[in-house]
């Protein structure tokens, strides 16, 4: 049986475990290859393919100007 009739294709665990192994170590490409058992430069090469980018946090409020103290 295809595995996309059951809804799992290998692009898109591909894509989860690199997700996870960036989170796990925070955006650290190196420490996340080590961690896949990939080089570095194949873990750039698969971001780029299933077009992943850095999530920027939505739960810490941005300070662009300091506040007036009068």
């Amino acid at each position: 049986m295809p595995a996309q009739a059951e809804g799992l294709s290998l692009e898109a665990v591909e894509r989860k475990l690199i997700v996870q192994a960036l989170r796990k170590f925070n955006w650290n490409q190196t420490q996340a290859a080590r961690h896949l058992d990939i080089s570095r430069k194949a873990l750039m090469y698969r971001i780029a393919k299933h077009g992943i980018e850095k999530e920027i946090a939505q739960d810490r409020p941005m300070k662009l100007q300091p506040e007036d103290e009068d």
